[in-house]
């Protein structure tokens, strides 16, 4: 799909239509990649240039922003004036090649309506024009807004139909409707942005520039290579990784600790938690505890602390009566951490389901603690269901239950392989009536199945198999199938 420049609109080439079609149309059509991150990027890299009118530039907020706002607050007088001001940063941006539209006024979310549904032919308090012939800045010192269109309310698009339907195109008239119904008839959220463009409720800013690592490093005089010295100087370090996470009320989720050497590489070492958490004690705690395990080639020189994930921690308050022998909400990750500490990222895992109709691999085993930052994200198919790696999907084809309810489910317990079973007496082309398992013997009192389960024929081994789920006399559930290449009989899972 295209999204096209004014002059590809005048030559009759429309948003949403295909490149073959666009091409016809203007033949000297000028097409370039899409490119969302690089976008990003270059208007980050604007935002940066842009910090010479106002120490306060922010990016638009949304998955791919095509706007910037600064805070000019105290700023005009640098520049003799806002408008001379506005026209100043349009003059530069038109001059390395930017086109670009501006509007400045009492709040953010009027400036960005005015710049994006501004009718600029219908006159403004600006006379210079660029060479399109329109005013490139719009200042209102006044509520010009209203005249603006619903969608400069930056509202979703259901809202903004569902306004449309009711025959509601201008900001003007949605502002006549008595407030209360606004807000139970279309949201919440058309009346904070519509507050919001008015001045009633304050905007906050948030500045592109993200904030520095946090990080902390020392030097020694002397090369150090007793085991008690490098851990004085790490404890001093933590507290200064501590005092920082807690002015951002953030807590690390890895750390990192790099150690130098005069000759040899630098040795990284990485503890990752399984809650972040921010006490320089406890991080001490399980930093010492990988040190131990890690012989030094040389005398260090030099130690470095760096946090390269940082996420939001919960603030955990005392009950009144809560005590020392009371179960805590950290014990878990607590003992998490430490068992990775100990025995290693591979020793503690969790179980976690798959998407997969085979019943082998409907599970694997996944680190409880992530390695940061070069932890894989797991993979998905193209419907964005998640797959093992390097193991296609199966098939489940021809599935129905006479009754019951148990398609589709698994049973609590699965046998790590399924043990084969003998079959004494069979429904024809059904369940078994009589099964045999080693020294015991059980009649079926009840069946439900089959549920057909077929891998494809790019996995390699081909499995065929009819599921079936049986009730003995005794009242016990087995999950057992029939394999369809030989006939043989396996028992699989217990429901009990």
């Amino acid at each position: 799909m295209i999204h096209c420049s004014a002059r590809a609109a005048q030559a009759g080439v429309r948003p949403g239509m295909t490149l073959a079609e666009a091409r016809t149309i203007a033949t000297h059509l000028l097409v370039e990649e899409d490119e969302p991150a690089a976008d990003i990027q270059a208007l980050r890299q604007l935002a940066t240039w842009a910090e010479r009118y106002s120490p306060i530039v922010a990016l638009e907020e949304g998955p791919r922003p095509e706007s910037l706002f600064l805070d000019i607050t105290g700023c005009a007088a640098c520049f003799h004036g806002e408008d001379r001001l506005g026209q100043q940063a349009l003059d530069e941006l038109r001059a390395q090649g930017w086109h670009a539209r501006s509007a400045i006024a009492g709040t953010m979310n009027a400036a960005w309506a005015l710049a994006h549904y501004q009718d600029w032919r219908a006159g403004s308090v600006s006379d210079r024009r660029n060479s399109d012939g329109l005013p490139p800045v719009a200042n209102a010192p006044g509520s010009p807004c209203k005249s603006l269109p619903i969608a400069a309310l930056r509202l979703p698009d259901e809202t903004i139909q569902i306004l449309a339907d009711l025959g509601i195109e201008r900001i003007g008239q949605l502002v006549e409707l008595p407030r209360p119904s606004i807000a139970d008839r279309f949201g919440a959220l058309v009346v904070e942005r519509l507050d919001q463009m008015f001045g009633q409720l304050p905007e906050s800013i948030v500045p592109h520039r993200s904030l520095p690592d946090v990080e902390a490093s020392c030097s020694f005089e002397y090369p150090v290579e007793r085991h008690e010295a490098v851990c004085r100087a790490l404890e001093k370090l933590l507290e200064q990784i501590e005092e920082m996470l807690q002015k951002r009320h953030v807590g690390a989720r890895c750390l990192e600790c790099w150690l130098y050497h005069e000759t040899a590489a630098p040795l990284r070492i990485e503890v990752g938690l399984f809650r972040p958490g921010r006490a320089a004690r406890y991080l001490g705690k399980l930093l010492r505890t990988r040190l131990e395990q890690i012989r030094l080639e040389e005398a260090v020189t030099g130690l470095r602390l760096r946090v390269p994930i940082v996420e939001t921690i919960a603030e955990h308050q005392l009950d009144l009566f809560e005590s020392d022998e009371a179960p805590s909400v950290h014990a878990l990750p607590a003992l998490i951490d430490q068992l990775t500490s100990h025995l290693g990222r591979d020793a503690v895992t969790f179980a976690t389901l798959v998407a997969d109709h085979q019943p082998e691999y409907a599970c694997r085993f996944e680190p409880a603690v992530f390695s940061y930052p070069f932890s894989r994200e797991p993979t998905a198919s193209a419907d964005g269901m998640p797959r093992r790696p390097g193991i296609p999907p199966t098939l489940a084809v021809g599935s129905r239950l006479n009754s019951g309810g148990y398609f589709g489910r698994r049973p609590l317990r699965v046998l790590p392989a399924p043990a084969p079973i003998e079959v004494m007496s069979v429904i024809p082309g059904g369940a078994p009536l009589v099964i045999r398992r080693g020294a015991e013997k059980h009649a079926v009192e009840r069946s439900w199945g089959p549920e057909r389960i077929e891998t494809g024929w790019w996995r390699g081994q081909d499995i065929q198999r009819d599921y079936y789920v049986i009730e003995t006399e005794e009242g016990t559930r087995f999950w057992i199938f029939r394999r369809l290449d030989d006939g043989r009989w396996f028992l699989h899972g217990c429901f009990d």
